[in-house]
């Protein structure tokens, strides 16, 4: 548990663009995270009240929207999105990286 404390401290915090932004020791707690939070739904009802989760798809992918966007609206949480990248900063050259710290 003191080990799973620790990456839970790492964690705090951070951004993240891409699954590469994780050790392999933090995805795995990751991993454990959302299995918990899908085993006890009643329990995680709330954790994201008041926050909000910057929703970025640039691909076109519906299914796979919705689905990040349903479970943030499930924790409690809201969410902006962005789906046409001719509308975002990209389209006059900042870089991806760029406007996610932005966001």
């Amino acid at each position: 548990m003191s080990s799973e404390r620790s990456i839970a401290e790492q964690l705090a915090g951070r951004s993240f663009a891409g699954v590469d932004d994780f050790s392999n020791a933090e995805l795995a707690y990751v991993l454990e995270c959302a299995s918990d939070a899908a085993a006890h739904r009643d329990r995680y009802a709330d954790v994201c009240r008041g926050r909000i989760m910057a929703s970025l798809f640039f691909e076109p992918s519906t299914r796979t929207r919705l689905s990040f966007e349903t479970a943030m609206l499930r924790l409690g949480g809201q969410v902006v999105s962005a789906v046409d990248v001719g509308s975002t900063s990209l389209a006059k050259g900042v870089t991806l990286a760029d406007m996610a710290k932005v966001v």
